[in-house]
């Protein structure tokens, strides 16, 4: 935290976002949008584990890449960061304001949102059909 922040920041504290936990059920998706989500869902997944387990192929590599998918994929559907847009620095996020500490907790935010994406999408995905599979939406 530079020395202008820490002067600036209390006098005018800018919005800060929040991280939310999601515990409620996803809504039901129509049929041709599920099965293109499993398609893309299937598809990242065999494309990460083509660049980081096919090249040196073992039981141990694999097991590791499933239980470390499944961490990745309840970390992203449970941690949902809501950075606040309005406060992200100047240019849209692409200047740090000098003046403001808030600005780069949303832009930290925003990135932890763009990590934690694809395993959200994954893990919504997977759910969706687990729910459809199981009868629950109606």
């Amino acid at each position: 935290m530079g020395v202008l922040e820490l002067l600036f920041e209390k006098s005018n504290p800018g919005p800060v976002g929040e991280i939310n936990t999601n515990g409620k059920k996803p809504e039901r998706p129509k049929i041709g949008v599920l099965i293109t989500k499993v398609v893309i869902s299937i598809a990242i997944i065999g494309f990460v584990f083509r660049i980081t387990v096919l090249p040196e192929l073992s039981i141990g590599s694999a097991i590791a890449f499933i239980i470390l998918l499944v961490i990745y994929c309840v970390l992203g559907y449970f941690i949902m960061p809501k950075p606040d847009y309005s406060n992200m620095g100047w240019s849209g996020g692409l200047i740090n304001n000098p003046f403001r500490f808030s600005d780069n907790i949303n832009r930290s935010l925003f990135g932890l949102q763009i990590v934690l994406y694809p395993g959200r999408f994954i893990a919504v995905t997977f759910v969706q059909t687990v729910l459809l599979i199981k009868g629950e939406y109606k």
